[in-house]
């Protein structure tokens, strides 16, 4: 039996390209707007994963 190919019609990933190597900055813009105070944001694993804290009002 032939091995099948992959499939031509995968749906591929894309990417915006952002200024900053990390989302924080722009989320921290979003959770202030959205009224929540003292918003931080804490890197863990080198960058690779991010705890968002905020406080609501």
């Amino acid at each position: 039996m032939a091995a099948s190919s992959p499939a031509t019609n995968a749906p591929t990933a894309t990417s915006t390209p952002q200024s900053s190597a990390s989302p924080a900055p722009r989320m921290l813009q979003l959770l202030k707007a959205a009224g929540f105070t003292d918003a931080t944001w804490t890197s863990y694993t080198f960058g690779v994963v991010g705890l968002y804290h905020a406080t609501k009002p």
